[in-house]
């Protein structure tokens, strides 16, 4: 799929008498356009069998994001009069004009399988391999897995036929790995800025300087959690109890420093 966007926007500042002695200038013309573009594709392929007391789902993909957006603009000031308005009919001393275009993308493939047994024994596993636009391309790509297990205790014939009160015992544990790459684009190259004018002669040009000093190495952020606990019903669901272990760690973190380098 795609969506396109586009706006156009034109402000006047006209001068005004506010008193016989107050005037509101100078008149001020701003024009400002902007075009932004989403593209998205996804294939998905799924596949799902029961085969007596054996159930399995497998489910794999792929998914790609691709993000454009550009901008222009212009102002001018100091209009003879406030009927006819266009950039071109000021007399700025300084008129201004800007511009900005950026661009990103995500490519993922994942792939994803689900299987039980008996309707007792469960195990979720899945796997994806993103691929961030952000990053310089010996770190593009990341792999990120996860898997779930879990085992309805309460269903074995040793404990459903001796504990007459429990309706429900399972005992559950994952690992997983999530990714982030919200750092803005194009976070691993050193940017240049507009700015820091240099004399020549009689003449002041305007410069560039190095806006940021950031890290060629940046990757991807990785989030690891992992979980194990108990569930259990008893007294027809009177009570239920949920005890669980959980760690979350986070390495790599991505972080914007105050002068705007990306670390």
């Amino acid at each position: 799929g795609a969506t396109e966007a586009n706006d156009r926007t034109t402000t006047f500042y006209a001068t005004q008498q506010l008193t016989p002695t107050i005037v509101l200038a100078p008149s001020t013309l701003n024009e400002g356009y902007t075009n932004s573009t989403y593209k998205t594709i996804q294939l998905l392929a799924d596949y799902h069998k029961k085969i007596s007391r054996h159930e399995i789902d497998v489910l794999v993909g792929h998914s790609y994001e691709y993000n454009y957006a550009e901008s222009i603009g212009g102002n001018n000031n100091t209009y003879l009069t406030n009927d006819i308005v266009s950039l071109s009919l000021g007399n700025a001393v300084a008129p201004g004009v800007s511009g900005s275009k950026t661009e990103s993308a995500l490519d993922s493939y994942f792939g994803r399988l689900a299987y039980n047994f008996d309707n007792k024994y469960f195990l979720q596993s899945s796997i994806r391999r993103d691929g961030s636009s952000r990053f310089a391309p010996a770190y593009k790509y990341g792999t990120l897995p996860a898997v779930a297990l879990g085992w309805r205790l309460g269903q074995e014939r040793f404990i459903k036929d001796n504990v007459k009160r429990l309706n429900e015992l399972k005992l559950r544990a994952s690992y997983g790995v999530l990714g982030n790459q919200n750092i803005g684009n194009y976070p691993y190259q050193s940017t240049m800025t507009q700015g820091g004018g240099y004399p020549f002669g009689n003449n002041f040009s305007t410069g560039v300087i190095l806006g940021a000093v950031n890290d060629p190495t940046l990757h991807w952020e990785s989030t690891t959690t992992k979980d194990a606990g108990i569930e259990a019903t008893i007294f027809n669901g009177l009570l239920s109890i949920n005890a669980g272990y959980y760690d979350k760690t986070t390495k790599d973190i991505l972080q914007t420093t105050i002068d705007g380098d990306v670390h």
